[in-house]
């Protein structure tokens, strides 16, 4: 069984289209076999992109395992975000998140692998996570303790995680890190988690 958070060099290709709407602006990206949520916009990343764009967020985004690119790029056209950095240790989802970010980016981008943020570099003001969480807690944890070290001062981690998958344990590990972590909002089992660095 081939899983999205790993690289299956073996996996066929069937590309397809996904198609969604996010206040009124009409999104049309490129998925393939292989990569998370391939046939339709996952329900938790649809909330945390709603989520982001009410909180306004801004400045220098970090979209950590991507995907075929979805969160930042809706946020990139429907936010004031000054440059978006895209991460995912799927080489399939990177290459389809290249195609569909030079179709919809107008700001800065970088698009690159990294193991959770083994080969992130920069700071950011929000770092936006819809965890894997086949992966395992322990690597989801790892990747809580990571992101701390990548916002600036004031900045901000958001994620999104199933109450039945662990939202709770969650809120708990980052609240063991940050120091604080609020429920932003709630939505048919999805919880959206931020935490402010101070």
């Amino acid at each position: 069984m081939s899983h999205y958070f790993k690289n299956d060099e073996s996996l066929e290709s069937k590309k397809r289209i996904i198609k969604y709407s996010i206040n009124s602006y009409s999104f049309e990206l490129n998925s393939d076999l292989g990569v998370f949520s391939k046939n339709e916009l996952d329900p938790g990343s649809e909330l945390l992109i709603k989520t982001a764009i009410k909180n306004n967020i801004k400045g220098d985004l970090l979209d950590v395992g991507c995907g075929y690119g979805p969160i930042g790029i809706t946020l990139s056209c429907l936010c004031e975000i000054s440059k978006v950095d895209f991460i995912d240790v799927n080489r399939r989802a990177l290459n389809l998140t290249m195609e569909n970010v030079k179709k919809y980016c107008k700001n800065s981008y970088n698009v690159f692998e990294s193991n959770g943020f083994e080969n992130v570099k920069d700071l950011y003001d929000f770092i936006l996570i819809n965890p894997p969480i086949r992966a395992g807690k322990e690597v989801i944890f790892k990747m809580f303790e990571d992101s701390i070290k990548h916002l600036k001062n004031d900045g901000n981690l958001m994620i999104v995680i199933r109450k039945d998958q662990g939202a709770p344990s969650a809120k708990t590990k980052l609240l063991s890190i940050f120091g604080n972590c609020e429920t932003l909002d709630r939505e048919k089992g999805y919880h959206i988690l931020k935490c402010h660095k101070s």
